[in-house]
C-alpha cells in the first residue's frame, strides 16, 4: 500500500513541477505524459542494472538541494519574517513525525543488500548514505528556515519560494528526473510480488516486462482520474517543510542510491 501511493506520488509530484516551467499542458495532461516516461523503467531488469540512474539521481538530488541552500543565503530573511514553533501537541507530532520519516532506517534494508555486488559491505554503504543524507537535508532546511520562517511550512512546493531563474529551472528538470529514479525504486518491490504471485518470475524477461506495465497503467489511473485528492496528501506528504528541517527529498530514495552506487 505504502509503495503504491508513493507511485502516485511520484506521478503527480512530477507533473506540479513541470507545470512550473510553464510551457502549456495542464497538470492533468503533464501527469499522463510524466506517467508514460516512468513507465520505461518496466524495462530495467533488476535493481543491479539501476546503478547508472541512482547515480545520476544523486547528481540531480545534490544540485537541487545546494540550489537551495545557496538562493536561500543570498535572499536572505525579510524584514517581517516569523519564526513560529508548533502551536500545538499535534502539530508538534506531525513535525516530529516527518524528521523520524527524513532520517529514520525505514528503508527496505534487506532488498538493497539483496542487490549490491558485495552485500558484505552494506554496513559501509549505509553510513555513508545517511552521511550524505544530512548534507543536504540540514544545511538546506537551516538555510531555508532562516530565510522564509514560517511560511515554508505554508508553501505547498518549496520551488515557489525561489525567483523564477535558469537555476531554478534546473533545479525542477532535475527533481522531475529525481522523482523518475525514485519510482522506479518504488516500483521494484511491486514488480516483485506481481511475477512472484504470478509465478512468472522465472518465464522470461518479455513476459516480467509485459505484466509490469499493468502496475503502472492502474497507478497512473489513479493519478489521473484523483488527481485533486492525490493532490492533497502528496502537499501534505511530500512537498518541502523547511521548518524542523524537512526537506522534499526522501531518504528511503537516497539510500538506495548510496548503496548502489558503493555496492
Amino acid at each position: 500500500m505504502l509503495f503504491s501511493f508513493l507511485l502516485v506520488a511520484q506521478i503527480i509530484s512530477t507533473a506540479s513541477n513541470l507545470y512550473l516551467l510553464d510551457f502549456g499542458p495542464d497538470k492533468r495532461t503533464l501527469a499522463l505524459i510524466t506517467g508514460a516516461v516512468m513507465s520505461l523503467v518496466c524495462f530495467v531488469p533488476t535493481y543491479r542494472e539501476y546503478r547508472v540512474f541512482s547515480f545520476l539521481g544523486l547528481v540531480a538530488t545534490t544540485y537541487t538541494a545546494w540550489y537551495m541552500v545557496t538562493a536561500s543565503i543570498i535572499e536572505g530573511p525579510a524584514p517581517d519574517v516569523a519564526y513560529d514553533g508548533p502551536t500545538s501537541l499535534k502539530m508538534f507530532f506531525t513535525c516530529f513525525s516527518s524528521m523520524i520519516f527524513m532520517f529514520g532506517t525505514h528503508s527496505a534494508s534487506i532488498e538493497k543488500a539483496d542487490v549490491m555486488n558485495k552485500p558484505s559491505r552494506y554496513d559501509i554503504a549505509y553510513v555513508f548514505s545517511m552521511l550524505y543524507i544530512y548534507t543536504i537535508t540540514i544545511p538546506n532546511g537551516i538555510a531555508g528556515y532562516h530565510t522564509y520562517g514560517s511560511v515554508a511550512a505554508t508553501t505547498s512546493n518549496a520551488f515557489y519560494l525561489y525567483e523564477d531563474t535558469i537555476y531554478r529551472q534546473i533545479g525542477v528538470v532535475l527533481m522531475c528526473f529525481h522523482e523518475l529514479v525514485a519510482f522506479g525504486l518504488f516500483a521494484g518491490p511491486l514488480f516483485h510480488m506481481l511475477e512472484k504471485s504470478l509465478n512468472i518470475d522465472h518465464r522470461g524477461y518479455w513476459i516480467c516486462t509485459a505484466s509490469r506495465f499493468v502496475i503502472v497503467a492502474i497507478m497512473l489511473l489513479i493519478a489521473v482520474v484523483s488527481f485533486a485528492i492525490v493532490r492533497v496528501c502528496v502537499i501534505f506528504y511530500w512537498h518541502s517543510r523547511f521548518d524542523f528541517l524537512t526537506f522534499p527529498f526522501h531518504s528511503v530514495c537516497l539510500q538506495y542510491r548510496c548503496c548502489l552506487t558503493l555496492g
